[in-house]
Formats: structure tokens, sequence, C-alpha cells
């Protein structure tokens, strides 16, 4: 038996599928993958993000590029520097975190942050860190031109200490291996009896404890570069888990138990904004930018939107980071202080002075007891080859080549899920480099302003394992969600036609059957008019 089709039902029926395409495609579904990945990515014990959090399961690149000093005897006599780069040697850095702590009260979690460094080089184009290399003696840069700075008067002494340390030295320059200047530490000796050098030696003891000093035996200690940041904490941090605010996510509370620094003059300064790098909180806009707080440099910094990008197939933000000219913005001016002729440092460059003795290289300030003298170095930080610094830097060294693809800051973000798919942080550090005509040494230095000792780079591009995560948890069941979306709305389209079209046939046709029916009804009544009339006329015949 043949069941009729109700097209009235039928049309109301799609005309519901496409209104519910639409609200589902655009506002259920959407708030329900929005629910999903809030509880995904909060920092709660037994949740999706957490083990990764604790401890990141690959490791990230970790480059070191070396400016190697081809003419340092022409630089004593005032020659303009030629530097030769010498990398990248290759490092894996594994993050991890210990001693975690949860508060659920304040939703936060403290832990202590870690870096292991694990040297490549089958990834490092044949260098072994046996390479030698000259670079500036970073122990006499400092003293003198501290002592030059603050306490000229003690100019003598710390001349007399430097000559017994380093052996009546010919040169501020010293030549090393590339790993020993790197991790295993440069020795020097400190068994002088001078009172001057064993000053300066019980100082550098004392403040270079943990800053890349390593005590060899009782008269010689060695100095490294990134030795002391191998295998030990760089603070302990107090970030936000996320569970009450997503947008708190991974935003730093306090470190080392301080909610703000006193490393800068003025609290803005001095304020955490961000996570640590490793973390950030989903659904980010492009006006947000993306802020994170770096511990060599004891500053926050934002990355700012430049363009959409994509990512192994997958569309992303992509951000850019500049450190600016300090000099014209007013609300930097605290980053200032501390710099030579009390100005700002140059355009593109930051005064890492004040932080923690700039840990990234270790030994980079000294101070005599008794209040004799405080000797801190001028290390200014920059991206590579001074890209995006002022130019004058530039023209003052031979052999620096800035390139955008190679030196650059970005970062390359998934803003739905808060995920770093690539990122490279770049950072160069040079020494301030001027004549002081009282040390017989440096009497006669170029005045160069800044001197390139060191790049490091530090980057992550996630490979198809952790991509594919995306693609399938992520976009694909939004790419279903648009494709059911579209198909209940075109499905139901087409359907309300066709049934819309059967319902106007049916209109038409019994509209036709009725004038049909009201044409033969009008002829039958005119048949009998007229049959009736006949019959009288006949009659009236007769």
């Amino acid at each position: 038996m043949k069941i009729p089709l109700n097209h009235k039902k039928i049309c109301l029926i799609s005309v519901c599928s496409i209104i519910f395409a639409i609200i589902n495609g655009n506002f259920i579904f959407p708030n329900i993958l929005k629910w999903i990945l809030k509880r995904n990515v909060q920092l709660r014990p037994g949740s999706q993000m957490r083990p990764l959090f604790e401890n990141i399961p690959f490791p990230l690149n970790f480059k070191v590029f070396i400016f190697n000093i081809t003419n340092s005897d022409d630089i004593l006599l005032g020659a303009k520097p030629k530097l030769n780069e010498i990398g990248p040697f290759v490092f894996e850095e594994w993050k991890f975190r210990e001693n975690i702590v949860d508060d659920d009260k304040m939703d936060t979690v403290t832990y202590t942050m870690k870096n292991k460094f694990i040297f490549r080089p089958d990834l490092s184009k044949g260098l072994t860190g046996d390479e030698i290399v000259t670079v500036p003696n970073l122990v006499m840069f400092s003293a003198i031109n501290s002592v030059k700075r603050y306490r000229f008067e003690m100019m003598p002494f710390v001349t007399k200490a430097m000559s017994l340390i380093f052996n009546e030295p010919k040169s501020v320059f010293l030549t090393s291996s590339v790993m020993d200047l790197l991790f295993n530490g440069i020795a020097f000796n400190c068994d002088a009896n001078d009172f001057a050098a064993k000053a300066v030696c019980e100082s550098i003891k004392s403040e270079g404890d943990g800053q890349g000093v390593r005590v060899i035996n009782e008269t010689y200690l060695s100095i490294s570069m990134l030795g002391h940041k191998n295998n030990t904490s760089i603070g302990r941090f107090t970030v936000y888990r996320g569970i009450k605010n997503f947008k708190d996510l991974g935003r730093i509370l306090m470190v080392n138990g301080e909610r703000i620094q006193s490393v800068w003059d003025g609290d803005d300064c001095n304020r955490y904004h961000g996570t640590d790098s490793t973390i950030f909180p989903p659904f980010l806009k492009p006006d947000d930018g993306l802020w994170s707080f770096t511990p060599d440099m004891c500053m926050s910094l934002k990355a700012h939107f430049v363009r959409k990008s994509s990512y192994a197939g997958l569309p992303t933000s992509f951000y850019s980071l500049d450190f600016g000219d300090f000099k014209n913005q007013p609300d930097k001016h605290c980053f200032c202080q501390n710099v030579p002729g009390n100005g700002c440092p140059p355009k593109g460059t930051i005064d890492l002075m004040p932080c923690v003795a700039s840990p990234i290289y270790g030994l980079t300030f000294i101070e005599l007891k008794n209040d004799l003298w405080d000797c801190s170095i001028v290390i200014l930080g920059s991206k590579p080859h001074f890209l995006d610094a002022d130019e004058e830097l530039l023209q003052n060294i031979e052999g620096l080549m800035p390139n955008r693809s190679a030196h650059d800051i970005f970062v390359n973000f998934e803003a739905t899920t808060g995920t770093p798919l690539a990122a490279a942080k770049r950072l160069q550090f040079s020494i301030e480099m001027e004549p002081i005509e009282e040390f017989d040494w440096m009497s006669k230095l170029p005045n160069s302003r800044l001197l390139p000792i060191i790049w490091i780079e530090e980057s992550i591009q996630l490979n198809k394992t952790y991509t594919n995560l995306l693609k399938y948890q992520l976009f694909l069941p939004k790419e279903i969600n648009v494709v059911a979306m579209w198909i209940g709305i075109v499905g139901g389209s087409v359907i309300l036609l066709i049934s819309g079209a059967f319902l106007c046939m049916e209109h038409f046709k019994t509209a036709s059957v009725r004038v049909t029916q009201d044409a033969d009804k009008r002829s039958v009544g005119n048949i009998k008019r007229f049959s009736g009339n006949v019959t009288e006329l006949s009659i009236d015949e007769k």
C-alpha cells in the first residue's frame, strides 16, 4: 500500500533542520568544544594537560653561536673589531618541574623549574666544542669598567688585582675552547698573597656562587657562561591553574615567593606579566599579544600579532617581538637605569646589568667587602647581529649580517588551544667596550659602544605527533561540524524546495480541479435551463 507524503510536514521538518543546523554549528557545538577545551587545558591534577605541564615530553632546540674575535691584537691598538660567527653548537634543552605544590583556594600551582642541556655534536654541523675562540675577558672588563664609572679612585687597586689574578696578562681578551667557555669553565689562579687579589677572589667566590663560578681547589676558580644553568633551578614559580578563570591559565603570580621584582627602577617594569613561556591560556585574541616572563632578563616581554599564518596545515597567528627604543617610550624609562651617561640603551637593546648579575654569563657582578666598591659589567641584550637595532652599532663592527629569518624572535601560535606550534627566542649578549686611559690594556680600545660575545636560540617546532593531536581532536571535529552544518542547511533547503514544489503542484492541481468542477456545474445548469426553455417553447406551440 502506498503511503501518501505529507509535504507540509516535510517542509516544516526541513525548516526546523535548517534552523537547528545553524544554531548547532554556530552556537551549541562551539560552546561544547570550548567547555571541553577549558577543562582539558586546566592544570588541575588528573587533567589532560597536567602531565605535559610537569614534564615536557620533548626537548627544545638550544643553539649557541660564538662571536670569535679574529683581530684581538689590533683591537688593543684601536682597530675596529672583526668577528667570525662560529656555530651552531646544538643542545637538547629539557625542561621539567619539581617540588610541585597545589593551592586549591588560590587556584595556583607552585613549582621549581629546571633546565638540562645535552650536547648534540651530530646536529652541530661538524662542530665538537673543542674549537678555540677568542672572546673578551669578562672579569677584567667588569672590574675595570665599573671602577671607572663608580669608584675611579680604586683604579690602582683593581689594576693590581687583575694583574696578579691573571698572571700579568697582555690582553683583555682570552682564548679558550668553546665547551670550556660555555660549560666546563675557564680556570684562573687565586693563590696570590696580595690583599687586592685576595679581596677580589673572595668576592668572586661569594658573589659568583651559583652564577657560573666553580671552586676547583683552594687556589683555583673557574668561570663558565652556561655551566650554572645546567640541571639547576632557574626559579620557583607560582602560577594560576586556570580552573576558576581559564584566562588566568599559566599566569605568573609569584617568582621565588615575591609578587614583584626589585630589579628595576619602577614597579611597572618590575611586575610579572604573562606566563613562563611554556604555556598560554586558550582563546587569546590578536590584540591580547603574548606576554611571558624571561628570568635571564628579569623582565616580561610582549610579542605582537603580525599576520595570519599556518603551520603543518593548521591555521595559526604569527607573532613577533621588538625591543623598541626605550628612549622614546616613557613607560619604559624604568629600564634605563644604570646605563652609562644616565641615558637609555641604544635602540633595539636592553640593559641587563641590574638583572641578578646577568646570569647568562656567569660572573658579571663583583663586590669588594667593606663597601670598597661596587663593580658590575654592562651587559646588553639585543636580537642577533643587532637586527632592528641602532645602525651605528653595526657600523662599529665587521662581520655582522642581520637577517630577519635567521635572527628574529617569533611565535607561530594556535590561539584556540593556546599552543605555540613553532617559536624561536633569539638573544644576543654584548659587552660595553670603550677606551680607559688609566688601564694600559684598555687605553687604546676603540669606542665601539657594544661588542657582541654570544647569541643563543631557544626554539621549538612541534612534529606530526603533536600537530596531528590538534588536527584530530580539534580541527577535525570543527571541520565535521562545519560540514554537518552545511549538509543540514543545504539538505534541508533542497528538501524544502522539493516539498514546496510538490505543495505548489498539489495546490495548482486542486485549483484546476475546482475550476473544472465549477465549469461542469455551470454547464449542467445551462443545459438544464436550455432544456427547460425548449420544453416551454414546445408547449406554447401546441
